[in-house]
Parts: structure tokens; sequence; C-alpha cells
């Protein structure tokens, strides 16, 4: 995965093939987020410890290419990918029934993919209906991460993995906030971190290779609505020195 703005897919609420609810409408126009940008720097930095490690020094012994590339996950060296969606949409709920429209998806994993991950975050550019009448009674407009099986070539048709009890395989990422405070510096679009999903975290115990995480829009209860103009998946994933670098190391020219 490049450390730029995209990500490739290698690495679409039913009970099994995913349907676009009709409900969910897409929209032509809003703001959207900040472009995020490699810092070279940091890359820069990975590479000079790596080798330093590698080498060795005139008061330590050189280390091998596993055990340098462990130090320097200990040492939190990551980079990153998004996915981003193709377009906004906003969804409607009319009662007590939950409206969910599946946005955008990541997938299908492969194996070194979910052996590289370190963690995957949620970010939106969104808003409810923009007034509440009971702030005390919560938000009902949310996101969530869902992970889902293709049914066949065409990943946009998956199939919702479920738990033992018959419960999705779904995780809440953010929900909109109500409070007064927050309201009022976000009386329109804002945007929205969701909840990271680190390498520990349950969601990834139920991930297995083929499958596709996908990124759905929630809203319950009359009056309430998710609108979203922008969004992406953050993808963090351990660094390792490139093929051509390790190349190099193993011919003692670096």
């Amino acid at each position: 995965m490049d450390n730029s703005d995209s990500a490739s897919d290698s690495i679409g609420d039913t009970n099994s093939i995913d349907i676009r609810s009709d409900a969910a409408s897409a929209l032509t126009a809003g703001p959207f987020l900040s472009r995020l940008q490699l810092d070279h720097d940091v890359i820069k930095s990975y590479y000079t410890a790596y080798v330093g490690l590698y080498n060795g020094s005139s008061s330590r012994q050189a280390l091998s290419l596993e055990i340098a590339l462990y130090i320097c996950r200990l040492a939190g060296f990551e980079r990153w990918g998004t996915k981003r969606a193709l377009e906004g949409y906003e969804i409607h709920a009319q009662d007590s029934e939950v409206e969910s429209f599946v946005w955008f998806h990541f997938g299908p994993f492969t194996k070194q993919a979910l052996n590289h991950i370190k963690s995957v975050q949620l970010v939106t550019m969104s808003r409810h209906q923009g007034w509440v009448s009971n702030r005390n009674a919560g938000s009902w407009s949310w996101f969530e991460l869902r992970v889902a099986r293709p049914k066949d070539e065409d990943v946009t048709r998956a199939e919702v993995k479920r738990r033992v009890d018959g419960d999705e395989m779904s995780w809440c990422s953010h929900r909109h906030p109500v409070d007064p405070e927050t309201a009022q510096q976000q009386k329109d679009y804002a945007e929205h971190k969701g909840v990271v999903f680190d390498s520990d975290h349950k969601l990834w115990e139920e991930v297995r290779e083929g499958d596709v995480l996908q990124v759905v829009m929630k809203a319950q209860f009359g009056g309430w609505s998710n609108t979203v103009s922008d969004g992406m998946l953050r993808i963090n994933i351990w660094w390792e020195p490139s093929v051509e670098m390790l190349d190099l190391m193993r011919r003692g020219n670096v």
C-alpha cells in the first residue's frame, strides 16, 4: 500500500445479498475532507533507523533483517493509505426501523494485507438533520464498519457475516454529536473521526482472506437523517523496507 491518498482494494441490510436502500440518495455537492500528505522525512528516518540496526556499530553487533524489522514494529513504524468514497449520500429514517445503506467498501483482503494491517479508521465529512428534540435520548445518526463475504467476483454484492447468535459482525465507528456545545460548533458539515480499530480489536478476529470491510450509514427513528459529502477509510500498515532496499542490504551495498 502506498503512502498516498489511495489504497488498492487487493488488501456495498440484508441477511444475504446487499441491496442499496431506496431511502438513500446521492449528493451532487458538498465539502470535502483534506487530502492526506506523505511526510517524506518520516519515511527517511525509518530507513535510517533500519539500516543502523542492520549494520551495527563499533559498540553493537549487527542484527538480522528479521530482528531489525521486529524492533521497528515495537517502535511503531507505520505507513498509511486511504480508500475514499466515490460520492456522498444521505439517508432518512421514517420510524423505529433502522435505515441502513452500504456506502463503500475496502477489500477483498489478501493474506498479506491481514498480516500487515496495524489499524483502520473511518473519517467522514458529515452531519445529522441539524436539529434534535431530545438531546438526552442520544444520537441516532451513525456509521458502522461491517465484515462481509463476496458471493462472486462482484464485491459490491456481499453476504454479511454473522456471529453464532445471528448478530451481524458490525461495529460502531462514530455517531454524530448532539451535545449543545458541539452542535453549536458544527451547525453544518464537520469532519468526524471514528474509532481506531487497532490490530488487537475484535473486528480483526473475524476478518478472513477474501472478506471485505463495508462502511455502513445508519439512521433510526422519525426525523433522523445521516448525510455525508465525503469520507475515507484510513488504513495504517506496519512499515517495511522496500524489496529493492532489502536486496541491497543482502548484497552488502547499504
